[in-house]
Protein backbone atom coordinates (compact mmCIF):
# COMPACT_ATOMS: atom_id res chain seq x y z
CA UNK A 1 0.00 0.00 0.00
CA UNK A 2 1.17 3.55 -0.42
CA UNK A 3 2.46 4.44 3.00
CA UNK A 4 5.47 6.53 2.14
CA UNK A 5 6.62 10.41 3.51
CA UNK A 6 4.52 12.76 1.83
CA UNK A 7 4.89 15.03 5.08
CA UNK A 8 8.56 17.25 4.63
CA UNK A 9 10.36 16.20 7.53
CA UNK A 10 10.85 18.50 10.81
CA UNK A 11 14.12 19.61 12.54
CA UNK A 12 13.36 21.06 15.29
CA UNK A 13 14.24 20.29 19.32
CA UNK A 14 12.21 18.60 22.23
CA UNK A 15 11.74 19.91 25.76
CA UNK A 16 14.64 19.24 27.02
CA UNK A 17 16.81 20.81 23.73
CA UNK A 18 17.57 17.79 22.07
CA UNK A 19 17.60 17.96 18.56
CA UNK A 20 15.30 15.72 16.90
CA UNK A 21 14.34 15.00 13.60
CA UNK A 22 10.12 14.72 13.64
CA UNK A 23 9.23 12.84 10.30
CA UNK A 24 5.63 11.13 9.49
CA UNK A 25 3.91 8.67 7.05
CA UNK A 26 0.63 7.78 5.54
CA UNK A 27 0.10 4.91 7.87
CA UNK A 28 -0.30 6.93 10.49
CA UNK A 29 3.12 6.70 12.15
CA UNK A 30 5.05 9.46 13.48
CA UNK A 31 8.53 8.70 14.37
CA UNK A 32 11.15 11.24 16.75
CA UNK A 33 15.18 10.62 14.67
CA UNK A 34 18.40 11.33 16.35
CA UNK A 35 19.62 13.65 13.29
CA UNK A 36 23.27 12.18 13.26
CA UNK A 37 22.69 8.64 13.30
CA UNK A 38 18.98 8.37 11.96
CA UNK A 39 18.23 5.85 15.32
CA UNK A 40 14.57 6.46 16.62
CA UNK A 41 14.04 8.27 19.55
CA UNK A 42 10.87 7.42 19.66
CA UNK A 43 7.95 5.99 17.46
CA UNK A 44 4.00 6.48 17.62
CA UNK A 45 1.04 5.79 15.76
CA UNK A 46 -2.14 7.36 15.71
CA UNK A 47 -5.31 6.32 13.55
CA UNK A 48 -5.27 3.75 10.48
CA UNK A 49 -3.55 5.25 7.96
CA UNK A 50 -4.49 5.30 4.22
CA UNK A 51 -3.72 6.35 0.50
CA UNK A 52 -4.80 9.94 1.70
CA UNK A 53 -2.82 9.85 4.92
CA UNK A 54 -2.84 8.92 8.26
CA UNK A 55 -0.88 11.80 8.00
CA UNK A 56 -0.50 13.14 4.34
CA UNK A 57 1.59 16.78 4.12
CA UNK A 58 2.86 18.57 7.00
CA UNK A 59 3.18 18.54 10.78
CA UNK A 60 3.61 21.72 12.94
CA UNK A 61 6.09 22.31 15.88
CA UNK A 62 6.16 24.96 18.96
CA UNK A 63 9.36 24.34 20.34
CA UNK A 64 8.72 27.13 23.09
CA UNK A 65 5.80 24.37 24.37
CA UNK A 66 7.71 21.34 23.38
CA UNK A 67 4.56 20.33 21.63
CA UNK A 68 4.29 18.32 17.60
CA UNK A 69 0.88 18.88 16.58
CA UNK A 70 0.31 15.51 13.96
CA UNK A 71 -2.86 15.67 11.50
CA UNK A 72 -4.72 12.82 11.20
CA UNK A 73 -6.57 12.52 7.75
CA UNK A 74 -7.66 8.75 7.73
CA UNK A 75 -9.39 8.97 4.40
CA UNK A 76 -11.19 5.27 3.53
CA UNK A 77 -8.56 4.11 0.85
CA UNK A 78 -5.82 2.07 0.12
CA UNK A 79 -6.08 -0.69 3.27
CA UNK A 80 -8.00 -3.01 4.82
CA UNK A 81 -10.47 -0.96 6.51
CA UNK A 82 -11.37 -2.85 9.74
CA UNK A 83 -9.68 -0.56 12.32
CA UNK A 84 -11.27 1.96 13.33
CA UNK A 85 -10.99 5.67 11.75
CA UNK A 86 -9.38 8.03 14.21
CA UNK A 87 -9.14 11.76 12.03
CA UNK A 88 -8.52 14.67 14.01
CA UNK A 89 -5.32 16.65 15.41
CA UNK A 90 -3.00 15.27 17.66
CA UNK A 91 -0.98 17.46 20.14
CA UNK A 92 2.15 15.31 21.21
CA UNK A 93 4.89 15.71 23.62
CA UNK A 94 8.38 15.88 22.20
CA UNK A 95 9.85 14.28 24.21
CA UNK A 96 8.21 10.95 23.89
CA UNK A 97 4.73 11.48 21.75
CA UNK A 98 2.76 10.97 24.49
CA UNK A 99 -0.64 12.46 23.47
CA UNK A 100 -1.15 16.08 25.30
CA UNK A 101 -4.85 16.11 23.48
CA UNK A 102 -7.03 15.15 20.10
CA UNK A 103 -9.29 17.07 18.49
CA UNK A 104 -11.73 14.34 16.67
CA UNK A 105 -13.20 15.37 13.68
CA UNK A 106 -16.52 14.41 13.33
CA UNK A 107 -17.31 11.57 10.54
CA UNK A 108 -20.22 10.53 11.01
CA UNK A 109 -22.43 9.54 8.67
CA UNK A 110 -24.98 12.56 9.14
CA UNK A 111 -21.61 14.67 9.47
CA UNK A 112 -20.41 13.54 5.87
CA UNK A 113 -23.72 14.13 4.27
CA UNK A 114 -24.03 17.79 5.08
CA UNK A 115 -19.99 18.36 4.40
CA UNK A 116 -20.55 16.93 1.00
CA UNK A 117 -17.37 14.30 1.89
CA UNK A 118 -14.70 13.03 4.54
CA UNK A 119 -13.82 15.76 7.07
CA UNK A 120 -10.03 14.15 7.56
CA UNK A 121 -7.23 16.74 7.80
CA UNK A 122 -4.42 15.68 5.15
CA UNK A 123 -3.35 19.24 4.21
CA UNK A 124 0.14 20.66 5.98
CA UNK A 125 -1.47 22.82 8.81
CA UNK A 126 0.96 25.72 10.98
CA UNK A 127 1.16 26.53 14.65
CA UNK A 128 1.99 29.93 15.34
CA UNK A 129 1.14 32.25 18.36
CA UNK A 130 -0.71 29.98 20.38
CA UNK A 131 -2.90 28.28 17.95
CA UNK A 132 -3.03 26.04 15.18
CA UNK A 133 -4.21 26.54 11.82
CA UNK A 134 -5.63 23.19 9.47
CA UNK A 135 -8.17 22.92 6.49
CA UNK A 136 -10.03 19.56 6.22
CA UNK A 137 -10.59 17.30 3.05
CA UNK A 138 -14.36 18.91 3.21
CA UNK A 139 -13.11 22.18 2.83
CA UNK A 140 -13.34 23.41 6.60
CA UNK A 141 -10.70 25.57 8.06
CA UNK A 142 -10.35 24.84 12.01
CA UNK A 143 -8.62 27.04 14.68
CA UNK A 144 -7.57 25.01 17.28
CA UNK A 145 -6.37 26.56 20.81
CA UNK A 146 -2.88 25.00 20.99
CA UNK A 147 -2.82 24.88 24.70
CA UNK A 148 -5.85 22.42 24.72
CA UNK A 149 -7.43 21.45 21.12
CA UNK A 150 -10.69 23.58 22.00
CA UNK A 151 -11.72 24.59 18.48
CA UNK A 152 -11.46 28.57 18.19
CA UNK A 153 -13.27 28.99 15.17
CA UNK A 154 -14.36 27.04 11.89
CA UNK A 155 -15.12 28.57 8.58
CA UNK A 156 -16.32 26.70 5.76
CA UNK A 157 -14.95 27.43 2.23
CA UNK A 158 -16.67 25.12 0.46
CA UNK A 159 -19.21 27.28 -1.17
CA UNK A 160 -19.04 30.11 -3.80
CA UNK A 161 -17.45 33.29 -3.57
CA UNK A 162 -17.51 37.00 -4.89
CA UNK A 163 -14.04 37.75 -6.40
CA UNK A 164 -11.94 40.68 -6.97
CA UNK A 165 -11.26 39.44 -10.78
CA UNK A 166 -14.89 38.81 -11.44
CA UNK A 167 -14.27 35.15 -12.31
CA UNK A 168 -16.95 32.86 -10.54
CA UNK A 169 -15.36 30.72 -7.81
CA UNK A 170 -16.46 28.16 -5.74
CA UNK A 171 -14.56 26.19 -3.05
CA UNK A 172 -14.05 22.89 -1.73
CA UNK A 173 -11.25 20.29 -0.36
CA UNK A 174 -8.33 21.58 1.22
CA UNK A 175 -5.25 19.41 0.57
CA UNK A 176 -1.77 19.79 -0.15
CA UNK A 177 -0.34 22.85 0.96
CA UNK A 178 -2.51 24.38 4.04
CA UNK A 179 -3.21 28.13 5.61
CA UNK A 180 -0.46 30.95 4.82
CA UNK A 181 -0.46 32.90 8.04
CA UNK A 182 1.18 36.77 7.18
CA UNK A 183 0.84 39.04 9.96
CA UNK A 184 -2.95 39.14 10.59
CA UNK A 185 -4.20 37.51 7.55
CA UNK A 186 -4.47 33.78 6.67
CA UNK A 187 -4.30 32.86 3.03
CA UNK A 188 -5.90 29.51 1.51
CA UNK A 189 -6.69 27.83 -1.60
CA UNK A 190 -9.66 25.36 -1.58
CA UNK A 191 -10.63 23.04 -3.89
CA UNK A 192 -8.78 19.97 -4.72
CA UNK A 193 -10.01 17.59 -7.20
CA UNK A 194 -7.92 14.15 -6.70
CA UNK A 195 -9.63 10.89 -5.13
CA UNK A 196 -13.24 12.32 -5.77
CA UNK A 197 -12.77 15.14 -3.91
CA UNK A 198 -14.53 18.38 -3.81
CA UNK A 199 -12.87 20.61 -6.42
CA UNK A 200 -12.67 23.99 -6.81
CA UNK A 201 -10.55 27.29 -7.52
CA UNK A 202 -11.06 29.64 -4.50
CA UNK A 203 -7.83 31.82 -3.20
CA UNK A 204 -9.13 32.97 -0.26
Amino acid sequence: PDLDFGAPPLFGKNRDGRELLFVAQKSGTVSALDPKTGKAVWRKTFGRGGYLGGIHWGLAIDPQRGVLYVPISDYPAGLDLSAEPRPGMYALNTNDGSVQWFAAKDFSAEARAELGFWPGLSAAIVAANGVVFAGDLAGQIDVYDASNGKVLWRYNTATNFATVNKVTANGGSIDAHGPLLVDDLMLVSSGYSGVGMQGGNAFL
